[in-house]
């Protein structure tokens, strides 16, 4: 997949619907819109297999959906440096595969969930420049 390339534009929808993905790096692409934008595409796929999402340094905005949990295969999520806002979607509790999440250099702030407590596999977590607190 594409990575580095410096794309301007949305991340095309139809990427969730690709079920036997498992791996997508759109590192660094200057993509806009939505974590929201591609989760949706996955609703289709019920049974993904997606286990790496890489969507850091791109201008991703908004807040982090609870359609998060869709993605129960998904070992790591990089989120790092784009432009997200709000809390911690308490549904990344939900996410018992995960093994890798990166939320930092973002504007989100508000409370991390206790949710978190829930992510027993979880080796490494990076919030920094976040700015919450612990519910």
């Amino acid at each position: 997949m594409a990575t580095a390339d410096n794309v301007t534009s949305q991340i095309p929808r139809y990427l969730g619907n690709l079920c036997n993905l498992k791996f997508l790096d759109l590192l660094g692409n200057n993509f806009s819109g939505s974590t929201e934008d591609i989760l949706s595409g996955f609703l289709d796929c019920p049974n993904n297999s997606l286990v790496s999402l890489d969507l850091s340094g791109n201008s991703l905005g908004g807040e982090l959906p609870n359609s998060l949990e869709i993605l129960e295969n998904l070992q790591q999520l990089d989120l790092y440096l784009n432009s997200l806002w709000g809390s911690i979607a308490t549904s990344i509790g939900h996410m018992s595969s995960l093994q890798y999440l990166d939320l930092g250099s973002n504007n989100m702030n508000g409370i991390i969930p206790e949710s978190f407590g829930k992510l027993s596999k979880l080796i490494q977590l990076d919030l920094k420049e976040i700015h919450g607190k612990a519910s």
